[in-house]
């Protein structure tokens, strides 16, 4: 097993703060990734792209470095970190209503905890990462089941169970309904819970 860094470097956090004020509206894992490469290639080597192993430590790592920024900022009341999976930006204080600090988040618990690095092997990541595809994987084929219970594409599991009760109780053979009907929306409420649970 190769070495791996354990603690995340100061300056790692100072230098995320200082490219996170340069682009007010955030910034991807990927292109922080890039722009931490040119000063800390050390840490952030291109060549992490090519074996999973290498790739969730250095990704630990940058999250690692996220949240301690995160906490310093709320600490400080500087600003707050929306550390999302899509973008990451920097946002003023006071936070928003729809921002809950203070609130337990297991993100942040998972990658503040450095054994969480020091203990995922290579083979925890491969198991990771074929769950990861499985569930993409069934998500991608939800289409017809979402067509059963009338929904869109887009839906989030809350709206599907939602519907999935009140076509259930419509079609409810005791109530007068199809049972063919009903059958079929346990099938696709069944099927649509595997992929989103």
């Amino acid at each position: 097993m190769s070495e791996i860094q354990i603690n995340t470097p100061p300056n790692l956090v100072k230098a995320i703060h200082s490219l996170l004020l340069q682009h007010p509206d955030g910034l991807k894992e990927i292109d922080l990734f890039h722009a931490l490469h040119d000063s800390m290639p050390d840490i952030f080597s291109k060549d992490a792209f090519r074996d999973s192993l290498a790739l969730f430590r250095v990704h630990f790592i940058l999250f690692n470095a996220l949240y301690l920024l995160r906490r310093q900022l709320s600490q400080t009341e500087q600003g707050f970190l929306d550390i999302g999976q899509l973008i990451i930006q920097l946002q003023p204080w006071p936070v928003s209503h729809n921002t809950q600090i203070g609130v337990h988040d297991p993100m942040e618990a998972y990658y503040l905890n450095l054994k969480n690095l020091q203990e995922t092997d290579r083979s925890e990541i491969e198991r990771m990462l074929s769950g990861f595809w499985e569930k993409f994987l069934a998500q991608n084929n939800t289409t017809p089941y979402l067509k059963i219970l009338e929904l869109p594409v887009e839906v989030s599991w809350d709206e599907i169970k939602r519907r999935y009760q009140q076509l259930s109780m419509q079609h409810h053979p005791d109530r007068g309904g199809d049972t063919q009907r009903y059958q079929q929306i346990n099938e696709a409420y069944t099927n649509l819970k595997k992929a989103y649970l």
